[in-house]
């Protein structure tokens, strides 16, 4: 397991990304904000589950 914590200031969503690629992980696993409706609320989250690939996602509460 690995945390890394970075200032992606209005890009997360790609510094994320970026993060993974570099990093040759298998899974990715990221938390949501906010307790709407919709299972993906964020922006982040929605970002990532249209950009993501070759891998695990998990978004998860």
């Amino acid at each position: 397991m690995r945390v890394d914590v970075r200032d992606g200031g209005f890009r997360v969503g790609k510094s994320v990304l970026e993060a993974y690629r570099k990093g040759g992980f298998g899974t990715l696993v990221v938390g949501r904000r906010g307790m709407g409706k919709q299972f993906f609320t964020g922006s982040v989250s929605r970002f990532l589950v249209n950009q993501f690939s070759d891998g695990a996602l998990w978004v998860v509460p």
